[in-house]
């Protein structure tokens, strides 16, 4: 039997938010590998900043296989001229508001 670990001791998206502005979700069907960064800010203005990570966690959605619920994992060190890697933006588009 799995230990069961309360909401309240998971981290909310405000907090994650604090730190990250984005993360990655992880699809955890076996064999299916596919894996999304996305940013925190649309995520909190739909479920708020007081809502468990949890409630996210649950409610990923593969877009390759379509298995619900997944993992995510927040961005790690890339150097250590960087704390966090920035958004990975895909060759060729660009992150700023004012080229969209």
């Amino acid at each position: 039997m799995q230990p069961h670990f309360p909401d309240d001791n998971v981290p909310t998206l405000g907090a994650l938010r604090v730190h990250h502005d984005w993360v990655r979700a992880y699809c955890e069907r076996i064999g299916c590998g596919h894996h999304q960064a996305f940013r925190l800010d649309p995520v909190i203005e739909k479920l708020g900043a007081g809502a468990s990570s949890n409630r996210l966690r649950r409610g990923l959605r593969c877009s390759k296989c379509g298995a619900k619920g997944g993992a995510i994992q927040l961005p790690g060190w890339e150097s250590l001229k960087v704390p966090h890697p920035p958004f990975p933006i895909p060759e060729g588009e660009s992150d700023s508001e004012e080229e969209k």
